[in-house]
């Protein structure tokens, strides 16, 4: 008597039901370098141009609008921060030292400024921020190492949007093979 349950059809029907589909999973980027990296989304990967790679400085300028109004969200952060560097011509700075001293004692400091990018020069290209996927680092597996959900992201969101930023916020905006710009940001701190 045939068994259906005990049968390869049922054995290929099940691991398509049961097992998730390759293609569902999330997208990632490999950085190669400051050029270029790899788009992977499941097991397909190409090679990417970045199209902007810059870092910038989240301070309380950024974290309210040009018309003094408090932002929320860390997109709209860094769609002001994009503002006030391109259009306004204002960029922020922030003093670090890595503790260092001079001959008389004194902390050597510097200070990193905000860098212009070629992408978010008009008002059209800096909206795109709302909407644009946010493709998150890969690990050793090819997968995203975070997810917006992740409570690392969200650690860094969180102080993103209370102005709380302890260092500089690295972007790259880069085209999507499927169409659109994608961007990924990492925390140096």
């Amino acid at each position: 008597m045939f068994n259906f349950v005990r049968s390869p059809l049922f054995v290929v029907l099940a691991a398509l039901l049961f097992t998730p589909a390759i293609a569902d999973a999330q997208a990632c980027i490999e950085r190669i370098d400051g050029e270029s990296g790899i788009y992977r989304e499941g097991v397909y990967a190409q090679p990417v141009q970045f199209l902007a790679s810059y870092f910038t400085q989240i301070t309380e300028r950024d974290i309210v609008n040009s018309s003094g109004a408090r932002l929320s969200g860390f997109r709209q952060i860094i769609q002001q921060d994009r503002a006030n560097v391109n259009k306004y011509n204002k960029p922020d700075f922030v003093l670090m030292s890595d503790g260092e001293t001079d001959e008389n004692g004194n902390f050597i400091e510097w200070k990193l400024f905000d860098k212009k990018d070629p992408f978010f020069v008009t008002p059209q290209r800096r909206a795109l921020l709302q909407t644009m996927p946010l493709i998150f680092a890969c690990g050793d597996d090819g997968l995203p190492r975070n997810s917006e959900n992740s409570a690392d992201f969200k650690f860094w969101t969180d102080a993103i949007e209370i102005g709380q930023v302890p260092g500089s916020l690295g972007l790259i905006v880069f085209p999507l093979p499927q169409g659109g710009y994608g961007f990924h940001f990492s925390f140096a701190g």
